[in-house]
């Protein structure tokens, strides 16, 4: 069994409730294992108290529930919102990669992203069950920028959905990954191919933020990502990155491809297109009414941010 896979067992042991979230650990050269149970996100790698020992490897176990559990999770929550008229497209409830979708959103994110370079973990089906290892001579902003879009597959499964299809619109993978913060869905098979163009692009837990959230990132961040042009010093402290191991500091996530400070590059505006079909659903106060495109329209559209942006 591998260092990363008895660690795993090792946390295994001590979680046995459900309610109880382990997310990540880190392992030392002395030997020892250290790890945040109960935190449902990468806050904790920054302020968590570690011992002195160099940190060697850093796991990430998020990911190896999420094709277990994701659909299953939709469903409930989806089934008890309904039943209290209360209809919130943006949690857990949005239309779900199906296994092989999430496995084929892996395979491309550890071998062929902007973000492959930093996981070692490289096949989808040992990360579904074991979850993923880290590269920790990578700085901590572009390691949790990797996290972050492979939890994806449980936090903001809708995107995952998306991905897939315009990944096979022939969109460029990593520009897909990006569109893919102004797009929503709804729940339920007679909406799969109604698609919601927001203009939120970003927020938390999310790789990549346009609206300020946590930092904006800008066109050249774009166009890094998708040049998978890695920066040596962050841009908003202006000084070099230094690997996770040395600090552990992760502010900027969102601007770790950026070549300015926020707010001092070129801003991205997705345009939306005009013809939308309106769907009522129902709900407290009457429901809402959103606006959505096809699978083909949506296609179409981030085809023309493509080619504005990349």
């Amino acid at each position: 069994m591998s260092e990363h896979n008895e660690a795993l067992a090792h946390i295994r042991k001590r979680v046995r409730r459900r309610s109880q979230i382990f997310n990540w650990g880190f392992t030392h050269e002395d030997g020892s294992f250290s790890n945040k149970i109960g935190v449902p996100c990468y806050a904790a790698v920054s302020y968590c108290d570690l011992p002195a020992s160099k940190i060697t490897g850093f796991h990430d176990y998020i990911g190896y529930r999420s094709v277990r559990t994701a659909r299953a999770e939709a469903e409930w929550a989806a089934d008890t919102k309904r039943e209290r008229g209360d209809y919130d497209y943006d949690k857990s409830k949005w239309y779900s990669p199906t296994p092989k979708e999430s496995r084929e959103y892996y395979t491309w994110l550890a071998n062929e992203s902007g973000y492959a370079a930093c996981m070692v973990t490289k096949d989808a089906k040992e990360a579904h069950k074991f979850g993923v290892e880290y590269d920790v001579e990578y700085p901590a902003p572009y390691i949790i920028g990797a996290g972050m879009s492979q939890r994806l597959q449980l936090e903001y499964r809708g995107m995952v959905a998306a991905w897939g299809l315009l990944a096979k619109g022939g969109i460029n993978k990593d520009f897909a990954l990006i569109a893919t913060h102004f797009i929503k869905t709804l729940d339920g098979d007679e909406y799969k191919d109604h698609w919601i163009i927001n203009s939120e692009g970003g927020g938390a837990h999310k790789p990549f933020d346009f609206n300020g959230w946590g930092g904006e990132t800008s066109v050249e961040g774009v166009q890094n990502f998708v040049a998978h042009e890695m920066p040596t010093h962050n841009s908003v402290t202006t000084r070099d990155f230094e690997p996770i191991h040395e600090d552990r500091e992760y502010d900027g996530v969102a601007m770790f491809f950026n070549d300015h400070p926020s707010g001092e590059g070129e801003e991205v505006k997705f345009e939306r297109p005009v013809k939308q079909k309106v769907v009522h659903i129902d709900g407290r106060y009457g429901g809402h009414d959103y606006k959505t495109v096809s699978g083909d329209q949506l296609i179409a559209q981030v085809k023309k941010w493509e080619k504005e942006y990349v």
